[in-house]
């Protein structure tokens, strides 16, 4: 389930259960959760919490790494590194860059390294 909040888009990947309905009834448990924190934690805490879901699973309709990098789908793990490279110098925020640029950057790093590492 995605959401925007806090400014940002969100998700609760939940789909373990059989039913559409089983599968609500767990994300608001998890929603549940996030409360708890925010009531005896602090909203850093649940900020953390949904960044960790975000980085495991893109949002919709976002690029895939690939495409983000310039690369093909099949790019080998140094073609991965020499892309994101080359890109890092331009979208580093010290290079008139940002940190979403770099993020994004990141995050397809990321995704396309473990790719092939499996």
């Amino acid at each position: 389930m995605w959401f925007v909040w806090d400014g940002e888009q969100r998700c609760i990947p939940v789909d373990r259960y059989t039913t559409p309905a089983a599968n609500l009834q767990a994300v608001h448990h998890v929603l549940e959760a996030r409360r708890v924190e925010l009531r005896h934690g602090t909203l850093a805490l649940v900020r953390a919490t949904f960044r960790g879901f975000v980085v495991a699973l893109p949002a919709p309709g976002a690029k895939p790494w690939w495409a983000i990098l310039g690369v093909s789908a099949e790019a080998t793990s140094d073609e991965i590194n020499t892309a994101y490279r080359a890109l890092a110098r331009e979208r580093h925020p010290d290079n008139g860059g940002s940190n979403g640029m770099m993020s994004d950057l990141n995050v397809a790093r990321a995704a396309g390294l473990k790719e092939r590492a499996q």
